[in-house]
């Protein structure tokens, strides 16, 4: 957190303290949770001045887990005092009022997002779609709200990195602790160097493991969660992301820094342009969506 926070001057007394935190009931979510719940409660040691809101995305279309998420958000609250949103991954194709009445924003748009995702023949372009359009409405949020720093846990697949290797794009921006994009939002990954296994162990350890408002996500057991579809159906995502914990249990921790230190030094061309759908340069070809999408029905 200080990595991603501190040592990025990010919250300095010169510039804007509101941030915009991401919740989506993982493990790792609970974790950034905490960090800041823990760094705004700190008195002894140097507290870190935020003015945090949160909000909690969801992508599930199950609408029983949904109000589950809505019930269980009052141990957050609890925890931490706050402006707390629930918006559905469904509100980018619509129009979004946010209120703080624990209630999910953005379902009325819910079929449209089904039928979004059902024009996907593979796992891979419904993935890359996901994510994008995860990033698309966060920056729509930002817009709304007017905050430009947006805090996330992780944010990118190592599948992203090899995809913009073959279009010429900057991975750079894409795998930093801080990324500004080209819309004004600036993506925070202050959590990008620990490890999921660090984090169940600090969960435990502080016994806030209650934070992980959905841990049922981990088996995956939903059949309408698309966002776990990857780890059912052996996607390039998860393929890739077991090749990279092969290395790690074999005792080669080493291996993502490296794969991390080498992607923060591939930059696109100053003669750059940007992808319409995703908003990252690139110098050949557009992102791996607009080449795999097998629509055009949605505009975002």
């Amino acid at each position: 957190m200080s990595k991603g926070v501190h040592a990025n001057r990010l919250y300095s007394k010169d510039r804007d303290r509101k941030v915009l935190v991401l919740l989506d009931g993982s493990k790792e979510s609970a974790f950034l949770f905490r960090q800041v719940e823990d760094a705004m409660k700190q008195k002894n040691f140097k507290r870190l001045i935020l003015e945090p809101c949160f909000v909690f995305l969801l992508s599930s279309t199950d609408i029983a887990e949904i109000r589950l998420v809505e019930e269980r958000m009052h141990i957050l609250r609890q925890a931490l005092p706050g402006t707390y949103f629930i918006v559905h991954l469904s509100a980018i194709f619509g129009h979004i009022e946010l209120t703080d009445d624990n209630s999910c924003q953005g379902l009325q748009y819910l079929s449209k997002l089904e039928e979004f995702l059902s024009a996907f023949r593979t796992v891979v372009s419904r993935e890359e779609a996901m994510r994008i359009l995860k990033i698309r409405v966060l920056q729509k949020l930002s817009r709304i709200t007017k905050v430009s720093k947006v805090d996330v846990k992780y944010f990118f697949h190592f599948l992203e990195i090899v995809t913009h290797f073959f279009v010429g794009g900057s991975i750079s921006k894409m795998t930093d602790v801080v990324e500004k994009t080209l819309t004004g939002t600036t993506f925070v990954r202050p959590l990008r160097d620990v490890t999921s296994a660090e984090i169940a162990v600090a969960l435990r350890l502080e016994n806030v493991e209650n934070y992980v408002l959905l841990p049922e996500l981990k088996s995956g057991l939903s059949p309408n969660l698309h966002f776990c579809e990857a780890s059912k159906k052996r996607s390039l995502q998860e393929m890739s992301s077991a090749f990279l914990a092969h290395f790690i249990k074999e005792g080669f921790e080493s291996t993502i820094p490296t794969v991390l230190g080498i992607s923060n030094k591939v930059h696109s061309p100053v003669e750059e342009s940007c992808c319409s759908i995703c908003d990252y340069p690139t110098s050949a070809s557009p992102s791996l969506l607009i080449m795999i999408v097998e629509t055009n029905h949605f505009m975002l």
